[in-house]
């Protein structure tokens, strides 16, 4: 017997505000001060914007701005094309920009969000003109977020870099002059410093020695890192090595965590030094002396250098574009490689088995979760339950014959690294376009890899006529990096769809995600890091780790092995990972089934998402199948035909 619930609804506008103006509350649910409004923004028509094969969704609340909308889409993609020269690309794989119309001329109120998916709110003045937008610094301040990790109690860091980085990225991408940054900085980076009485800048409250006091430290900190290597590294290199970490900000860093990866890739301490002196105690440079240093000379409104300065080199050097970027945090001059390319593809090496030897396997997996669940005190069907299920000998006689379908193993980039992954397909795919399914394993390391035999090729799959890419992640099958199990190695998913896009074979317009255990835990952090897809489906899905861990406490020796700073942060680091907390990422409709008898992730799990996703009117289907397992060994069929049939429902026309 299964159990099956359903849910569909409309999405709802929200209310007016009281006491709002008439012109704002005609946009009030798109002014949010605490949180983007991620489900009212995809209410809107939206224009995507293509940044160096990154999307910038951009979408306008109600209301009028006078300029034309395409003069403002071309400020939002020079802003974004800024960000992508000093980062060799765009930080972030898709990002959203909400722009807000308000009473005005400029713009104003803008923020960053990562808890939902990279996104920036900004308000702009429906009196604003061409001329105000090439001036316009707080889009590009914004996007400079979206680069760098959220960080716990240190706003200086943050807005500090912020500041700094937008005014070297618009310099190196041509947008503002030399003349212009210094007579900036000198203008404004003495507000920052320390009054009488000021503390670190951990206490700072007022808003110029938060955002120039802290970008006095960056400022400072490039100037100390060049001087140290002798001009080979500098801050760009740092901000680079955490961009390949996976440090954006839809990720929670520990400030440990940010500087410990920003000072190994310039092999200095110069952040760390830095950074224990600023944050508790009132530092207070003589920023006239190094001005004078740096051969800049302000007299009115005229900028005038000094080449002759000792420094005049190195401040040259901090808004000069680079020819080349670095991807994996060196300094070094080699191109980047996209994220999504195919670096190599060969044909499957498949182990061959008797159906005898099959049927022993299964006997075993069997009695490992039997004892296993026994104990959490539930009891399983015997294999004489399960036997009949299983596939007869003609089945898998004629699901390994593998017939007209083809499986290689390929290696593709994803963050600069090579990692693996297999593509199940047609062997003839000339002249077609199929449906494409991504497939999240399970596990970590070599437990639970993909294999070519996986679902027996994803049989049933290939006959229905999809092809399928699965990911083995980062540092797993000799991939390099490092498998974080729900960290950096998203990105190896998100990367897939760029991956598929190339092959030419894939339909674009019908892209499907599936997972199964910790694949399902993938499946939902790819949406909520920009994964466009149609429809997903996970089985035996574990939404709340911490939860898990607190019934299964033997999972800490992982979590402690493979995740970064987990032992230091745990229950930030699982919430991150956990979708319960977060229901609002999931962007597509959600097939979710589950085992009743399920050790490994009680079933209760999906019942409280759910819930989540029903009060948020987002679609889904859960279905629980009473007795089964976590991976539904008993009802492996319908497992399959249901998630097929779940895809074809969601197809594009």
């Amino acid at each position: 017997m299964k159990y099956i619930r359903y849910g569909f609804f409309a999405l709802v506008t929200g209310t007016l505000v009281a006491g709002m103006p008439a012109r704002a509350a005609e946009n009030s649910e798109f002014r949010l001060e605490a949180m983007m409004p991620y489900l009212a923004f995809e209410k809107l028509d939206k224009t995507i914007i293509d940044v160096g094969g990154a999307q910038i969704v951009v979408g306008f609340a109600p209301g009028d701005i006078k300029l034309e909308k395409n003069k403002l889409l071309a400020w939002v993609d020079k802003s974004a094309r800024a960000l992508s020269v000093f980062y060799g690309k765009f930080p972030v794989k898709t990002a959203r920009v909400l722009l807000v119309p308000d009473d005005g001329n400029k713009t104003s109120g803008g923020q960053a969000f990562g808890n939902g998916g990279a996104a920036v709110r900004l308000l702009v003045g429906r009196d604003i003109t061409e001329d105000a937008l090439k001036q316009d610094w707080q889009l590009p301040h914004e996007l400079v977020h979206l680069a760098f990790p959220t960080l716990q109690n240190a706003l200086w860091l943050s807005e500090g870099l912020a500041v700094y980085v937008e005014s070297i990225a618009r310099a190196q991408a041509g947008d503002l002059t030399e003349e212009h940054i210094w007579a900036e900085f000198t203008k404004m980076m003495p507000t920052g410093l320390p009054k009488k009485g000021d503390k670190g800048l951990d206490e700072a409250k007022e808003q110029e020695r938060v955002y120039w006091g802290g970008a006095t430290f960056w400022l400072l900190a490039d100037l100390e890192i060049r001087k140290r290597t002798q001009g080979r590294f500098g801050l760009q290199d740092a901000l680079l090595a955490i961009q390949a970490a996976g440090g954006d900000y839809e990720q929670v860093w520990s400030i440990e965590r940010t500087l410990t990866v920003a000072d190994q890739a310039t092999g200095q301490t110069v952040l760390k030094e830095m950074y224990e002196k600023w944050h508790a105690t009132p530092v207070r440079p003589d920023l006239a002396a190094l001005w004078r240093q740096l051969g800049v000379k302000v007299t009115g409104k005229t900028v005038q250098f000094d080449r002759s300065a000792p420094l005049a080199a190195t401040r040259a050097a901090i808004t000069t574009r680079r020819t080349s970027v670095a991807q994996d945090g060196e300094a070094s001059a080699k191109e980047s490689v996209p994220d999504g390319r195919l670096l190599s593809t060969a044909a499957c090496e498949s182990k061959q088995i008797s159906y005898a030897d099959w049927i022993d396997l299964k006997k075993e997996e069997h009695a490992f979760e039997t004892a296993s669940a026994a104990k959490h005190g539930i009891v399983l069907r015997p294999f004489s339950e399960l036997r009949p299920r299983l596939q007869t000998a003609e089945e898998f006689s004629e699901r390994r014959a593998y017939e007209g379908f083809r499986c290689e193993r390929i290696a593709y980039s994803s963050d600069g690294l090579k990692v693996f992954a297999y593509i199940w397909r047609p062997a003839d795919t000339e002249g077609k376009k199929l449906p494409l399914v991504i497939f999240n394993r399970g596990g970590g390391q070599d437990i639970s890899k993909l294999v070519p035999s996986e679902r027996d090729g994803f049989y049933d799959y290939l006959k229905s006529g999809f092809v399928v890419i699965g990911s083995q992640y980062r540092g797993n099958d000799g991939g390099q990096g490092h498998d974080e199990e729900g960290g950096a190695e998203v990105r190896d998913v998100v990367s897939l769809v760029e991956l598929a896009r190339s092959l030419g074979y894939v339909d674009m317009s019908n892209v499907f995600m599936m997972g199964d255990s910790r694949g399902a835990m993938m499946t939902y952090l790819a949406m909520r890091n920009g994964a466009r897809i149609n429809a997903a489906a996970v089985v035996g899905s574990e939404t709340d780790l911490s939860a898990n861990l607190k019934r299964r406490p033997e999972l800490r020796e992982g979590y402690s092995k493979n995740v970064p700073e987990f032992d230091n942060r745990p229950d930030e680091i699982l919430r991150s990972r956990s979708a319960i907390f977060w229901p609002e990422s999931i962007s597509a409709p959600l097939l979710l089934m589950h085992g009743g008898n399920d050790w490994r992730v009680p079933v209760t799990q999906d019942f409280e998402f759910a819930n989540k996703l029903e009060s948020l009117r987002r679609p889904y289907e859960l279905t629980v199948f009473e007795g089964d397992v976590h991976l539904l060994s008993f009802n492996w069929r319908e497992r399959d035909r249901k998630t097929i049939e779940w895809f074809r429902r969601h197809m594009a026309k």
